[in-house]
């Protein structure tokens, strides 16, 4: 009910050729069926961000967002005190780029497997490099003001980074719900200047993208953690799921072949073995985490394509 409502009013929302509702149909429709975020809610919505695609070998930046339940889910932070003494000690942190780490590679599956149990969903978006802005000029006052706090040259990632979020929530949050935003430390969220002016901003845009109003809303980066690096290995999920899907559909550009919306693809040529075995989980569809890949690119004609990606699933046998 909420989410074809929200997507009414996305449909409204500005940006070049309606890009930004027809994400929002693709997300919506890998969110129909049983588990979250329909049946019982929680108080509380949890979403954590992370993003990939700086260096310059790869053809896209991907942009994961996983939403969660804190009620629904209280099982989790018992599972990642015993994850942390048993698997993965001494603080290391959970990341793509450092899974060259023998001890890291070999807490992998254990922390897979317990990412499988959320009761949530891992959305990740593509944007291939070449596409240019998602946005159409902002000119305003009030956009001015709203951004002030950041240099010019990452207003489209910060606008990015927001829209999307704030899309995400308006698919899978309740009215009255708390949020509370996590995100990567990078430029949008670098000090607590950018943190309180990113805030105002999200409300301000997911004002324009719901029917209900939420209740309170936090945000901060992986800093906040108090120690215990709960926060750090949640947010580690789409650290993970964006650094794999960014060599993964880069690879998939370089083989000049671009996913077609309920169409199964092989894995491309070439991907290392730590995007080979997360691919294999992003493919998973059977557990309560639910979480999909959509790719965004201009095809000859300069129009956007929007497309949900659909590898074949790996035997669980072949990603330990």
């Amino acid at each position: 009910m909420y989410i074809k409502d929200n997507l009414q009013i996305i449909n409204n929302t500005d940006s070049p050729s309606g890009l930004l509702a027809m994400l929002a149909t693709s997300i919506a429709n890998k969110l129909m069926g049983a588990g979250f975020p329909h049946g019982v809610r929680g108080k509380e919505l949890f979403l954590c961000a992370d993003f990939s695609g700086t260096h310059r070998e790869s053809l896209y930046t991907t942009y994961a967002f996983m939403l969660l339940d804190l009620d629904r889910n209280d099982w989790w932070f018992a599972a990642q005190r015993a994850f942390r003494s048993e698997a993965l000690k001494n603080k290391r942190r959970m990341s793509f780029k450092a899974l060259n780490d023998k001890a890291k590679r070999r807490a992998l599956l254990p922390f897979l497997l317990m990412a499988d149990e959320i009761e949530g969903a891992l959305v990740v978006v593509g944007i291939e490099k070449s596409h240019g802005s998602i946005f159409s000029p902002h000119n305003s006052d009030n956009y001015r003001k709203l951004t002030s706090a950041w240099k010019p040259v990452v207003h489209e990632h910060l606008m990015r980074v927001t829209y999307l979020s704030a899309l995400c929530t308006a698919l899978m949050s309740v009215p009255k719900q708390n949020l509370i935003w996590i995100c990567d430390q990078d430029d949008v969220a670098s000090n607590d200047n950018q943190i309180i002016a990113l805030t105002n901003l999200f409300a301000a845009v997911s004002s324009h993208m719901m029917s209900y109003n939420l209740g309170g809303l936090r945000l901060g980066c992986v800093k906040s953690d108090n120690g215990s690096l709960q926060i750090e290995d949640l947010v580690a999920i789409p650290d993970l799921a964006a650094g794999a899907a960014c060599e993964l559909l880069s690879g998939f550009t370089r083989q000049n072949i671009f996913p077609v919306t309920g169409l199964y693809n092989r894995m491309p040529i070439g991907l290392s073995p730590k995007a080979h075995r997360l691919a294999g989980w992003l493919s998973v569809s059977d557990r309560p985490l639910k979480r999909f890949v959509v790719a965004i690119r201009n095809d000859e004609g300069g129009a956007s394509k929007v497309a949900s990606l659909k590898i074949s699933e790996i035997p669980d046998l072949l990603i330990r």
